[in-house]
């Protein structure tokens, strides 16, 4: 069989150079899928380099979820006008996949990005931020909507919506938003006076929060800042199950143009 060894490869070598398992080559091979080049009179199957393409090919479908038997029937057709419609089919997929990816990947950066800002400030003081526009959509104004049957609550996951959520006190209104590029409103850009805490215990959120607004209003006018009158609270669940705490939030105000101030 030397006449093979400059252009085959044995099951072990060709699986090698593949990437695979050779008991997978193996189980291609019994199902009739992706049969070795020639077998020889000793049993030993031998692949032929160019069958790397197909292999390669069966390997890009499969982990896309294609199922042997679809893969299998492909290959088979013969019908060159279904193999295009098939590939063209996968090739969306391909694209679902990315944008599913590019979606998880904005998810875990975000929160990556929040837990190292509440490692950074958290119950250190006051720091004044840059902070870029961010448009967000509203989700549930509590001054002109009526309460909501529990069926009807606006619930986000995630996953899908993006760990964008958060609480607006403005001027007396209180809304939810979430940020998202299609959104109708926008928080604008600028610096903004921030703290980064905690809900003590046997203190309810509300009390809290309206306490560290009143905080960041003193901590602006005894550095000579002027304030917006809008506050914008997010939370991080994430940090805080891993420190064993609840109620993780950030709060900031925008410093309005023209307003002097000390950093610190």
């Amino acid at each position: 069989m030397k006449k093979f060894s400059g252009f085959y490869f044995k099951t072990g070598d060709f699986a090698a150079l593949a990437g695979l398992n050779k008991r997978t080559l193996h189980y291609y091979d019994e199902i009739g899928l992706f049969r070795p080049s020639h077998v020889g009179e000793n049993g030993y199957r031998y692949y032929a380099v160019n069958q790397l393409d197909q292999l390669a090919l069966i390997v890009t479908l499969r982990d896309l979820g294609v199922s042997l038997k679809d893969i299998r029937a492909c290959l088979e057709s013969r019908d060159a006008e279904m193999m295009n419609r098939f590939l063209e089919a996968q090739n969306r997929e391909i694209d679902r996949l990315i944008r599913q990816l590019e979606q998880r990947k904005g998810l875990l950066q975000s929160v990556l990005d929040s837990n190292r800002l509440f490692q950074r400030y958290l119950d250190k003081g006051y720091p004044v931020l840059s902070c870029p526009a961010e448009p967000y959509a509203l989700l549930l104004d509590f001054e002109t909507e009526p309460a909501r049957a529990p069926e009807e609550r606006v619930i986000v996951n995630y996953l899908t919506d993006g760990p964008y959520t958060g609480l607006c006190i403005c001027q007396g209104r209180r809304f939810l938003f979430q940020k998202r590029k299609d959104g109708d409103g926008c928080i604008p850009a600028g610096d903004y006076l921030c703290r980064y805490s905690r809900i003590p215990a046997g203190e309810s959120q509300a009390d809290c929060l309206n306490r560290q607004a009143e905080a960041l209003r003193a901590q602006a006018a005894a550095r000579q800042l002027l304030l917006e009158d809008c506050f914008y609270i997010e939370f991080n669940d994430t940090l805080a199950q891993s420190c064993g705490q609840s109620d993780y939030f950030s709060i900031r105000a925008r410093i309005l143009e023209g307003a002097l101030y000390a950093g610190g």
